[in-house]
């Protein structure tokens, strides 16, 4: 009981079965048949299907609000959870140097308020948050980003205006092979814009298109579902002006595109994204 399944023949020796399996359902082995009129074939081993319980809820974090701050200034920041349990003692922290935590409130289970001291020297770019309730750990990669300090208006003083960048910074690949169906890409990014502005972040998209549709390698290294080509699903390279991005497992055979775009400090995002084309065998 709990568990049913519709079946897809494939060929006289083979068929698909979807299997549905109820929340209720009671932990264990299953046995297997197939009947065909009145051909019945069952497996010769106990089981072999194993119906186990379902893993346990993973908190996490899924937005921050506001997600970026500037240097030299305070900011409220709240932060949602889902699957936390958030309580009085809670305590958030930022990644990287130039942020500090005056204070974290909890106003339910699934959100905290954060308020966040940017240093005016603070290193311009996103960190990582995490939110500490007794055991339980909670956390966004990259979610909230250090920007440039506003500019005071009049600029004061006689001394010249700050400079203004909204010059796009620009990534490119330099190399893309894959070493057992395992992608390694390389490339290089630029920012000419103002003379304190770096570049942020390179992001890359990989894409394995086939019927006008594409799946898109995740973090954890497999391929989302079938989707239109234009959800793109953008991963973030380690490094900068240097970078590099290794899939965590080998891809299925097949051609994969690759776009690569940056982002620099002051928020400017490169137009138009470089492309590579690969093909795994």
């Amino acid at each position: 009981a709990g568990v049913a399944a519709s079946l897809t023949v494939t060929s006289p020796t083979s068929a698909v079965a979807h299997v549905t399996i109820a929340p209720g359902a009671t932990i264990g082995f299953r046995d297997v048949t197939v009947q065909t009129g009145g051909e019945l074939a069952s497996e010769t081993v106990p089981g072999p299907f194993l119906v186990t319980a379902a893993p346990p809820p993973l908190p996490r974090l899924t937005a921050a609000t506001p997600a970026a701050g500037a240097r030299g200034t305070s900011v409220d920041v709240t932060l949602t959870g889902a699957d936390t349990a958030f309580a009085a003692g809670s305590s958030a922290s930022v990644s990287g140097t130039g942020v500090r935590v005056l204070s974290s409130t909890v106003h339910g289970p699934t959100s905290v308020v954060a308020r966040l001291a940017v240093a005016a020297d603070a290193p311009l770019g996103f960190r990582d948050i995490r939110v500490i309730t007794g055991v339980q750990s909670a956390g966004l990669l990259d979610g909230f980003e250090i920007t440039p300090a506003r500019a005071k208006p009049g600029g004061g003083g006689g001394q010249p205006a700050p400079c203004t960048d909204q010059t796009a910074p620009h990534a490119s690949v330099t190399s893309a092979r894959a070493k057992k169906r395992r992608l390694r890409v390389r490339g290089r990014a630029t920012d000419t814009g103002c003379a304190a502005s770096t570049v942020a972040r390179v992001e890359l998209a990989i894409a394995r298109k086939t019927h006008h549709r594409c799946r898109y390698v995740k973090r954890s290294g497999r391929l989302t579902a079938r989707r239109a080509c234009s959800r793109s699903l953008f991963l973030a390279a380690h490094g900068t002006t240097s970078w590099r991005l290794t899939a965590k497992r080998k891809l299925p055979r097949g051609t994969y595109t690759i776009r690569v775009r940056a982002r620099d400090g002051a928020g400017n995002l490169q137009r138009r994204a470089a492309k590579r084309t690969v093909r795994l065998r």
